[in-house]
């Protein structure tokens, strides 16, 4: 299903089709609004869907029959996402931009989460922009398909740790990274994040783009990960709601806060 909601109302047009039993729901930024791609493992629940936003007042989702397995009819409507200063280019789209350009990044997510539309993702691209990263140590949990692994690597990291429960992600990171020319200092595995924390590495920049209930219950382990001085960017934050997040992961203090389509995220020290 394809459905273009006004930004401010995306998350509630979003939340109202996972009621309706949405498998997987990607946000795209477009011209008069926000564009939701939602999947649904039958048509008769995508009927649904469509029918409870015409009531809420959306009546122009389009529904679209899948003629693959689910995981790839999605390819047809991708395209480059701005994202800071940076681009994120899907492989099989004409970017009309150079392969060099630092501030370009290829992501192919193959079955994983993060095609770098979303606007948690682009957040943590923004603080990283600031930050100083060049020689520096970073890592990235919950790394997705490796977008912020790979910005990490472009600004001039030292070595990029990028670890995932899924190991789909980690496939799918791998593969970018060499994609993108940056396999050498981009290290994807399926370590657990206490296990990284219990083996006494340290890092000068830890990024977590998940959501606010996988940020508190790892907390420890996070703040744990920081070598002196470090800082610590956690994203997938409601915009009214990231004060307890951020209360978990004391002794550590929010310098900076950048919020997006009702998203946070945050920078802390």
């Amino acid at each position: 299903m394809i459905v273009t909601v006004p930004s401010g109302e995306a998350e509630l047009a979003a939340d109202l089709l996972w009621m309706r039993g949405a498998a997987a729901i990607e946000e795209q930024p477009a011209a008069d609004g926000t564009r939701l791609l939602a999947g649904f493992e039958a048509a008769a629940t995508g009927e649904q869907g469509r029918g409870a936003l015409d009531q809420a007042g959306w009546p122009d989702a389009e529904v679209h029959a899948v003629i693959d397995d689910g995981g790839d009819a999605w390819r047809a409507f991708a395209q480059p996402e701005r994202a800071g200063s940076w681009w994120v280019v899907p492989p099989w789209v004409d970017a009309s931009v150079q392969l060099d350009d630092p501030r370009l990044i290829w992501i192919d997510p193959g079955r994983s989460f993060g095609s770098g539309s979303h606007a948690t993702t682009r957040l943590v691209l923004e603080h990283l922009d600031r930050l100083p990263i060049a020689n520096r140590r970073v890592l990235d949990v919950g790394c997705g398909s490796g977008v912020l692994s790979i910005a990490a690597a472009r600004l001039g990291a030292q070595h990029v740790r990028a670890i995932d429960v899924d190991p789909e992600a980690i496939a799918a990171t791998a593969a970018n990274a060499a994609g993108n020319g940056v396999d050498a200092v981009v290290s994807p595995s399926t370590t657990p994040l206490d296990v990284v924390v219990g083996n006494g590495e340290r890092f000068d920049v830890v990024m977590a783009n998940v959501l606010a209930p996988v940020i508190i219950e790892l907390a420890r382990e996070l703040v744990g990960a920081l070598a002196p001085g470090g800082t610590l960017v956690v994203s997938g934050l409601l915009a009214e709601r990231w004060a307890a997040t951020a209360a978990s992961l004391a002794p550590l203090q929010v310098v900076h806060v950048r919020e997006q389509d009702g998203w946070a995220a945050l920078e802390l020290r």
